[in-house]
């Protein structure tokens, strides 16, 4: 989440920028007019996704609230302490919400009109931009006013529109900017591991599943927040980045639910997804019903490098029905079957379950005893999704694909269980 706008210190609010500069030019009618037509609907969208609190300033957010909750109505259209104690405010903090890294905007009410209108036109496409990702079109904008005057902008064939207001929808604008921004971000992940002294590429190893490394890119498991930020880098998932504020929060909260896999294609940077939950998510972070044919590739080329048991442990965290474009469903394509009460688990794990004598023993151990004790049972009754779910909470099961997924239940636990505390000797025990 984008860090809080501090409001500024209590004074008689400012006129908004944009009418402001139609003003100077004689045509402040015109500035009125259109801050009356974007006002309103800006305060309407706004409200209708919960975000907008932890962005604005507090007393604008009150505002906004107030107004949707009915308490704050204009009497008439040429209601001017409305404009002026409702519609400015909120505006004004938008565009300093937005324009952050390029707040010369707030004074070009050209390209301000067409944030605001780009904010509203999305609503209409069905996907609309939420108040926390504000800040990212005036990034973006920022970017954009640099990159139009570099080399690489003026001799792309076929050379993009220098005018921002050329671009008829936000979602246009963020298209051309992909092939820059991909370039610009593999550029910085190989400055970045370049960096990366080795105890922190082992650190981040460590806390990393390699599921696939191949001619179609990687797939992997992170399991901590830096690995994940490491894997993840140039996404909006709010797990994977310090820029979120709660991310270290968010990671584990997630990891909780289920393994956190990242399909990253080769040579195609801002192109992951996310596998969570039973879901897939994109690059910016919207689940997706289907999988583009690369990344279906991709994850079909690991489940084909997997061994049988990490297939059968893997397969119940892919969607139901996941299918790439043409219906080919991933699942089938190795016929992997589910294997909850399965013949598998149950078979690998004969003679392993041992009931020893309940004896008294330190609180820790007695306690990591019994969830090793859950675990085989688990495991005896052939569920693998709950065996997986618990297991890889222990570190002792992030060596590798095999012993993640639990490819052989009873090796898998054999090693959670070799991390158990030495049992003290009797003798010790008696000591005072």
């Amino acid at each position: 989440m984008p860090d809080t706008v501090n409001p500024a210190p209590a004074q008689k609010q400012k006129p908004l920028s944009l009418s402001f500069f139609y003003a100077s030019n004689g045509q402040a009618q015109q500035g009125e007019a259109i801050l009356k037509k974007l006002g309103e609907a800006v305060l309407n969208q706004l409200g209708e996704e919960p975000s907008y609190a932890s962005v604005f300033p507090a007393a604008t957010a009150e505002i906004i609230r107030a107004y949707h909750d009915g308490s704050l109505k204009k009497k008439d259209d040429a209601d001017d302490d409305f404009i002026d104690q409702v519609v400015k405010p909120v505006m004004e903090d938008f565009l300093n919400v937005t324009c952050v890294t390029c707040p010369s905007v707030k004074n070009q009410p050209q390209k301000a009109q067409w944030i605001f209108e780009q904010y509203l036109s999305h609503r209409q496409e069905g996907r609309p931009i939420k108040a926390e990702d504000l800040h990212k079109i005036g990034k973006n904008i920022a970017y954009f006013d640099g990159l139009r005057k570099s080399p690489l902008f003026k001799n792309s064939v076929p050379k993009p529109n220098s005018d921002l207001a050329a671009y008829e929808t936000y979602a246009a604008f963020e298209e051309m900017l992909v092939p820059y921004l991909e370039r610009k971000a593999k550029t910085k992940v190989a400055a970045d591991s370049f960096h990366l002294n080795p105890q922190e590429k082992a650190q981040v190893m460590a806390k990393t599943v390699m599921l696939y490394d191949g001619p179609e890119g990687k797939v992997v498991v992170a399991l901590s927040p830096e690995s994940c930020s490491f894997w993840g880098s140039d996404t909006r998932w709010c797990i994977n980045s310090p820029q979120w504020r709660n991310y270290r929060i968010n990671f584990p909260h997630a990891n909780k639910t289920s393994p956190i896999i990242m399909l990253l294609p080769k040579g195609r940077h801002r192109d992951k997804v996310m596998l969570l939950d039973k879901e897939f998510w994109d690059n910016a972070n919207e689940k997706m019903p289907t999988l583009p044919q690369r990344h279906c590739d991709l994850l079909q080329s690991c489940l084909a490098g997997l061994s049988e048991g990490a297939r059968r442990g893997m397969e119940p965290w892919i969607p139901e029905g996941a299918t790439a474009p043409g219906d080919h469903k991933i699942r089938d394509a190795y016929a992997v079957r589910k294997l909850r009460n399965g013949f598998y688990f149950v078979a690998s794990m004969k003679g392993s379950i041992r009931h020893p004598m309940q004896k008294k023993v330190p609180d820790n151990t007695r306690l990591t005893a019994r969830k090793v004790r859950t675990l085989k049972r688990i495991a005896e009754k052939g569920d693998s999704e709950k065996l997986v779910q618990r297991s890889r909470r222990y570190p002792a099961t992030w060596v590798d694909a095999d012993t993640f997924f639990a490819a052989d239940p009873a090796e898998t636990i054999r090693k959670i269980e070799a991390e158990m505390p030495a049992k003290r000797p009797l003798l010790s025990r008696l000591r005072p």
